[in-house]
């Protein structure tokens, strides 16, 4: 059992807060899911920012770890007069066993006509004779420059679908014609719910362990994460839960001497077990979230 995984995905989905319906991206999404996908991920962005207080300085510790983000965020306010993350209301993804797969965003206060306005504005200012050239169509193309082509596909005015790779049209071609997922992925998907705004599950098959489903929700500035790792059997189960036990408390004897903060939220992370199942719960106080990322750095 991976501790650092763990921990992120915890990390991650603790940046959710409460909501009791699904999102415009995962309405669209759960029913288009290209053949072979293996997990999904929904996130209401807008509930985090109404939920949460620390938000926006969560955020910034991350884009300042990251060079290229900052630079293109930067690029995006300072040219569009546009903050990316106040127009995206929620994410869902979908994903196959190769990371491959598409994105459905819900947009908040713009649609396409603004976001193509936007692009052409970036390339413009990075190549003055460069242009934007639009094919509109179920999947749209959008050609930069008469050279590299990138595809979308607007499910409604403020949805719009691309792949993980935006210049591979087949990826979205196959969300057009998915389905509702089926088998063990259904269930999954049926007991994470939509009752938190970060939602994950998905198939595993490795190591014994068949999938996994969790969710976040927040109570009274606590976050409160609840997830199940699903096992082959209850032997392969108890023995993955004696070794991630255990590497979670090396995990937490690491922190405590390089990063408290980070110690502190690992503490609060617990596996326990019943049958073929692993149980992962967590919480996590709003106030401990600013500092987190770079303190779960010096433990990992």
């Amino acid at each position: 059992m991976n501790v650092k995984l763990l921990s992120s995905l915890a990390l991650t989905a603790a940046l959710a807060s409460t909501a009791a319906a699904d999102t415009r991206s995962w309405t669209v999404l759960k029913s288009k899911l290209p053949a072979g996908t293996i997990a999904a991920i929904s996130i209401d962005v807008a509930a985090i920012k109404k939920g949460t207080k620390s938000f926006s300085a969560v955020v910034q510790e991350f884009v300042d770890k990251e060079k290229d983000a900052k630079m293109a965020l930067t690029m995006v306010k300072t040219t569009c007069g546009l903050d990316p993350f106040d127009a995206i209301s929620d994410v869902s993804i979908a994903l196959d066993a190769h990371g491959d797969g598409v994105v459905a965003v819900g947009l908040a206060g713009v649609d396409e006509a603004k976001l193509v306005a936007c692009a052409g504005k970036m390339i413009a200012s990075m190549d003055a004779k460069a242009k934007l050239t639009v094919k509109a169509g179920k999947v749209s193309e959008y050609v930069i420059a008469g050279q590299t082509s990138m595809y979308a596909s607007w499910a409604a005015k403020d949805v719009v679908v691309f792949s993980t790779n935006p210049e591979k049209r087949d990826l979205i071609d196959a969300a057009m014609k998915g389905t509702a997922a089926t088998g063990d992925l259904a269930s999954y998907l049926g007991k994470a719910g939509t009752a938190g705004v970060f939602m994950i599950a998905g198939l595993i098959n490795d190591d014994g362990i068949k999938g996994g489903f969790g969710s976040i929700t927040l109570d009274k500035g606590t976050f409160k994460g609840a997830g199940k790792l699903v096992a082959e059997s209850a032997a392969v189960a108890s023995k993955m839960l004696k070794e991630g036990q255990g590497e979670l408390a090396q995990a937490v004897g690491k922190a405590e001497k390089k990063a408290p903060v980070a110690a502190k939220f690992l503490k609060a992370i617990k596996l326990s077990g019943a049958g073929t199942e692993i149980n992962v719960d967590g919480s996590l106080n709003e106030a401990d979230l600013k500092g987190l990322l770079t303190a779960l750095d010096k433990v990992f």
